[in-house]
């Protein structure tokens, strides 16, 4: 116990004398500068100055806008792709535009799947025709069965 207070009451003396040198020194600084000290004993008056740096302060308008330069991106996105291979022939939305379920965005060229189309329409009407005609040679006995 007694170590605890010894070692206090040092911490306070130190304590105490550093307090005591900082106020001593600064009162031999301010004299110095009033003929006191060995600068001012010519009667020059005032030691060597300190240089201050300063900077004027004016009022001025603040704008509450802030330009920025980045990249957006969008938090919501689709893919779109085509059933079938082909051209694009035009494109039937504007970028940003809401669009329906069922609404004909792209139009593709689509000649070889239309001439395709013709040719199956033409192979069942003429599969038609034939069975009609085979229909007439087997109730006339024409052909066999």
């Amino acid at each position: 116990m007694k170590i605890r207070y010894i070692i206090y009451l040092l911490l306070a003396i130190g304590l105490a004398w550093l307090i005591y040198h900082r106020i001593t020194s600064n009162k031999k600084i301010e004299g110095e500068g009033k003929g006191g000290g060995p600068s001012g004993a010519k009667g020059g008056g005032g030691g060597a100055g300190l240089q201050v740096d300063g900077i004027v302060v004016a009022t001025s308008n603040f704008t509450n806008d802030l330009e920025v330069t980045g990249t957006i991106e969008a938090n919501e996105s689709v893919s779109l792709r085509s059933e079938v291979p082909g051209l694009v022939t035009s494109i039937n939305f504007k970028e940003g535009t809401t669009v329906n379920k069922g609404t004909l965005l792209v139009k593709i060229n689509d000649r070889d799947i239309q001439a395709q189309l013709q040719e199956a329409l033409t192979r069942q009407k003429l599969s038609g025709t034939n069975e009609n005609r085979s229909k007439q040679l087997l109730e006339k006995g024409a052909i066999s069965q």
